[in-house]
């Protein structure tokens, strides 16, 4: 029976380190994927409602947290969440969609710069 507490013990102890940073907030799983012309963050956040998060963006930062609507829980605790966007991303049309728990959040790429002919008066 030790064994199995020590194994539980174990188990909470790594599900500590994954879901807190190192000053107690909560931290929750992320993933980033790179397509051609976007870049998509996808979050794990079980029980939460979007009427609970705020995402607020800028030409540097993303923010994932939340809100004043949000009610903690057993299983749910207030975080922040800050990603750096890059100069290539478009913070201005970013898109997000939380379904089954899964927040993802699309940022396109800013389009490149095309060639034009200028004619000559």
């Amino acid at each position: 029976m030790k064994h199995t507490s020590n194994l539980l013990k174990n188990f909470f102890s790594i599900a500590d380190e994954a879901f807190y940073n190192e000053n107690r907030q909560s931290s929750f799983f992320f993933e980033t994927t790179t397509l051609e012309n976007s870049i998509t963050v996808e979050m794990i956040l079980p029980g939460y409602t979007r009427d609970e998060l705020t995402i607020t963006a800028d030409s540097d930062n993303l923010i994932v947290e939340t809100n004043d609507k949000f009610k903690e829980s057993k299983w749910k605790a207030t975080f922040k969440r800050a990603f750096k966007i890059s100069e290539s991303l478009n913070s201005k049309k970013i898109d997000a969609v939380l379904e089954n728990g899964i927040l993802s959040i699309e940022i396109p790429k800013k389009e490149k710069s095309r060639k034009i002919n200028v004619s000559i008066k």
